[in-house]
């Protein structure tokens, strides 16, 4: 079924994204969740399923990864199951993608399900990056509380990042259908009421060193090793050997002039890289298809949790899928449109262009889309 958030996205955009916690009582009318907790608990034993038990409280956290037996879902302690990436296990647990449908595909990574026991938490924390929550059976006490960064104080731990201290600032009582939406750096902690089910859309981003990174190895391609510093109309030196403010700002602006040439393909590669060891691993291990060992009533859809992307050129397209750029014709528009927002396509609404049949099969290749049953 579709989904639609329950407020109009550019009042979301302009008050809430990257700014502020917001609760939405009833964020999704009607919600039925799309995952049970007992499919989750099959899940979690599958040996390529991301699964991991979080295990205990206050101090005393103790973390264990899957794949699980029946034996693990029994214990003393107050535990909670996560499960990573179950849109790429459930069709119906992709589309809580719609949610966010006002931002771009390549912003989204997955949707994580959590069930947690009675009293049971994940911890006090926070996320690098945002983060829709959505509650599915039963309830959940969320508290938001400071903002946080590298340097907040946490809790030893080999593993897990809990916060030694959290102040709470405001606290909601979730029941099925309401969303709470969380930024970067804000700290949240769910607590469970009785047995109950969540749903996280976590949201996607490079590190602003990466893009920096690859910012300037892309320009300095293009600069020549015999550019040097330029001050023209320079000012008579106050004082010797002082680097003054007025160096500092020709300096800067020089550089950045550089940095205002940068290369759209190469932040699509970045921007579309597997983010996750996880998603380098399933990549790696996907079997390569081809359009020609397909049937005209196979169905092609995006790969999750594979990146999709692309940009417009004067010449044409730039498709970005895993870290990987291609050219495209203009007339691939609408396919890689259909493909970012989660469609599935048979083999026979192709279009006939050798060009775009020629990239379908590469993007098969790249392991960006896949055959859906």
């Amino acid at each position: 079924m579709p989904y639609s958030l329950n407020i109009a996205p550019e009042k979301f955009l302009s008050q809430s994204w990257q700014q502020k916690a917001l609760f939405l009582p009833k964020g999704i009318e009607a919600f039925s969740p799309p995952v049970s907790a007992d499919e989750l608990a099959g899940a979690a034993m599958d040996a390529e399923v991301d699964a991991r038990i979080l295990e205990g409280s206050a101090n005393d956290w103790k973390l264990f990864s899957g794949p699980f037996g029946e034996s693990d879902f029994r214990r003393d302690a107050p535990w909670t199951l996560l499960v990573q990436e179950i849109d790429s296990l459930w069709e119906s647990a992709a589309e809580l993608f719609e949610l966010v449908s006002f931002l771009p595909s390549w912003r989204l990574a997955d949707v994580m399900m959590s069930y947690a026991v009675a009293g049971a938490s994940a911890g006090p924390h926070y996320d690098l990056y945002d983060v829709f929550i959505i509650q599915g059976e039963g309830k959940r006490l969320w508290r938001i509380g400071q903002s946080c960064d590298a340097q907040t104080p946490l809790i030893p731990h080999d593993r897990l990042q809990i916060l030694a201290e959290f102040e709470t600032q405001d606290e909601y009582e979730m029941e099925c259908g309401d969303v709470l939406y969380i930024p970067p750096g804000v700290a949240h902690w769910g607590i469970s009421q009785g047995e109950s089910t969540s749903f996280s859309i976590g949201c996607r981003a490079p590190r602003v060193s990466d893009l920096l990174a690859r910012s300037t190895d892309a320009v300095l391609q293009h600069i020549s090793s015999d550019e040097l510093l330029k001050d023209p109309r320079r000012s008579p030196a106050r004082s010797r050997g002082e680097i003054d403010q007025v160096d500092v700002e020709r300096i800067r602006s020089q550089l950045l002039e550089h940095l205002k040439t940068l290369d759209p393909i190469a932040l699509g590669e970045l921007l579309t890289e597997p983010m996750t060891a996880a998603e380098c691993s399933k990549e790696q291990a996907s079997a390569s298809l081809s359009l020609s060992d397909l049937s005209q009533e196979c169905l092609i859809g995006r790969s999750r949790p594979s990146a999709l992307a692309w940009h417009r050129r004067k010449e044409g397209l730039t498709v970005f899928a895993n870290g990987v750029s291609l050219s495209a014709p203009e007339t691939a528009q609408l396919l890689l449109e259909r493909f970012c927002a989660g469609s599935a396509i048979s083999v026979r609404e192709l279009s006939r262009e050798q060009d775009v049949f020629l990239l379908v099969d590469r993007l098969l290749s790249e392991q960006a889309l896949t055959v859906y049953e």
